[in-house]
């Protein structure tokens, strides 16, 4: 008898160990407990009605026989209602939208494991353009996770490619050979970050994506990563005019080639690369005209990109400038 006994409390534990229970009980009781209030109140204004109110010992507490008896009795009994009253219906707000919060993390969280749910409402393709070191990367990896969507940084293919081509003792002039590493060129072989961002890729990626071939290669590529469903986040060189031109937004983000300088010479320094500031501006500088200058798929800002200039920016307040130039494209 007692092991059945504990089998049931145990199971109507389980029942209601839940906040989603919990907080419907607490709804249903709330609303009983305001019905009930009022009619009681009903009763305490039919009593003052009628001149009776609650008994005592020996007799009733009247208006006619004890008149502050009775009107100390109906004003506490109504403060004491009134108090009970806002409770509960306070009790009925509070968890009325605790459910509905409840609700909705559930409805978020089935969204958020199911990319085919959470993602075919809307489709967002954010391109990020801009010469390099001018903050473009950092801001689109931030955009990407605040809006919870991949982030291709377009330019580690090419620096693969350039990277790909020195190791097997070729010329990054070589457009026949650029091109075909870059029709090799596998996912796996952008792990190596810390090789792929250091000088010398940058400049072997500078002279490959000059070759019209390199870039049809992997145009495939990038576009299909830009149309997965719910879209997606890419920064490159030529993102929003020929990888993405119909991106939900674009942004071409620079600085002046001085800032630029000082934060890659920054950045490569910190790794313990030796290389004068001066020898990095020019560097700079060097990859701006190639970039622009090339016949294949230049660099250029879209008629339709915003321009970001994050020059006097630091990280925090460039990505809040873009965030809102994203939703300002997203409202039109």
């Amino acid at each position: 008898m007692d092991e059945r006994w504990a089998q049931k409390k145990a199971g109507w534990a389980k029942r209601f160990e839940g906040s989603k229970h919990r907080e419907l009980v607490r709804f249903i009781a709330s609303i009983a407990m305001i019905f009930m209030l009022v009619f009681a109140l009903g009763i305490l204004f039919e009593a003052l009605r009628d001149g009776v109110i609650i008994g005592r010992r020996g007799g009733y507490y009247s208006r006619d026989a004890e008149p502050g008896a009775f009107w100390a009795a109906f004003v506490l009994l109504s403060m004491a209602s009134l108090v009970c009253l806002c409770g509960s219906a306070y009790g009925v707000w509070r968890s009325l939208v605790k459910l509905l919060k409840d609700k909705a993390h559930q409805h978020a969280g089935q969204e958020a494991n199911n990319p085919v749910i959470g993602r075919t409402a809307e489709s967002l393709i954010i391109a990020v353009d801009g010469p390099a070191a001018s903050g473009k990367g950092t801001i689109a990896q931030r955009l990407a996770r605040h809006y919870g969507l991949p982030h291709l940084d377009t330019g580690l293919l090419y620096r693969a490619v350039g990277l790909g081509v020195l190791d097997r003792g070729g010329d990054l002039g070589d457009a026949a050979l650029a091109e075909q590493v870059a029709r090799a060129l596998q996912p796996s072989d952008l792990t190596d970050t810390a090789r792929l961002t250091d000088r010398g890729a940058g400049e072997a990626a500078s002279r490959v994506a000059g070759h019209p071939g390199v870039r049809a290669a992997l145009l495939d590529l990038q576009t299909r990563f830009a149309r997965q469903p719910g879209g997606a986040v890419l920064d490159g060189r030529d993102i929003g005019t020929v990888i993405a031109p119909d991106s939900s937004a674009k942004l071409f983000v620079t600085a002046t080639p001085e800032v630029r300088a000082r934060r890659r010479w920054l950045q490569l320094t910190a790794r313990g690369e030796a290389i004068a500031f001066d020898d990095m501006l020019a560097d700079i500088l060097k990859r701006d005209a190639r970039d622009a200058g090339r016949g294949a798929a230049p660099m250029v800002q879209a008629a339709d990109a915003a321009l970001l200039d994050t020059t006097d920016m630091d990280i925090e307040a460039a990505f809040d400038a873009a965030r809102r130039i994203v939703e300002t494209s997203r409202a039109r």
